[in-house]
């Protein structure tokens, strides 16, 4: 039998008969794919109303973190003495040895061993340098010393002292000349280390 040889009806009916097959095979095969893009669809939006939802909360906790980080750098500068600025540890190290010696110079007191580093118990925000510092000179002269640290643009902290005669017997005309030992600390921060001023 030829397709002109059907009825009007029966060619309608092969017509919707073939859609429905088709939209059968379609919806079996495209169906499932469908499914499958609603989920990642769901998901790819969750995650980016999560995103949005994150980004809204730092943008709204910009002001609050501004003004508290504001604060805390203009306490910081406000602080003297204040911290030891340099690049580097090294950097704070030679920095702290230059204060040593320019506070000895003003003393008049002589410096005869130096030794910086850092101090491994201090913080990681502001790491402490230190100098173990032996020196002769009189009772005025570490007077002086200890009185040109404690002036310093730094923050130094003498944390041990220790004082002895350098000769046994000292003439009742001459000046007493002493050996000291001390243990000077001091905070360091990142910074550019030849600006001058600390803060």
């Amino acid at each position: 039998m030829r397709l002109r040889e059907l009825t009007a009806a029966e060619r309608r009916t092969i017509r919707i008969g073939g859609t429905v097959i088709l939209a059968l095979i379609g919806g079996f095969r495209g169906v499932p794919a469908w499914n499958a893009w609603r989920v990642e669809a769901r998901e790819s939006a969750a995650v980016l109303v999560d995103e949005v939802a994150r980004t809204a909360a730092m943008y709204d906790a910009l002001p609050a973190m501004m003004d508290s980080l504001e604060t805390r750098i203009a306490r910081l500068q406000e602080m003297r003495p204040a911290p030891l600025v340099a690049g580097d540890a090294r950097e704070a190290e030679a920095v702290l040895a230059d204060l040593v010696r320019s506070a000895a110079r003003a003393g008049a007191v002589q410096v005869t061993a130096l030794e910086v580093g850092p101090d491994s118990a201090g913080s990681e925000t502001l790491p402490r340098v230190s100098a173990a510092v032996a020196a002769v000179g009189d009772v005025t002269g570490l007077a002086s010393f200890l009185s040109e640290l404690e002036a310093s643009s730094a923050t130094l902290a003498v944390r041990s002292l220790s004082i002895a005669p350098q000769g046994i017997e000292t003439p009742a005309d001459a000046i007493e000349t002493i050996i000291f030992r001390l243990r000077v600390e001091g905070l360091a921060v990142r910074g550019d280390p030849h600006r001058g001023d600390a803060s």
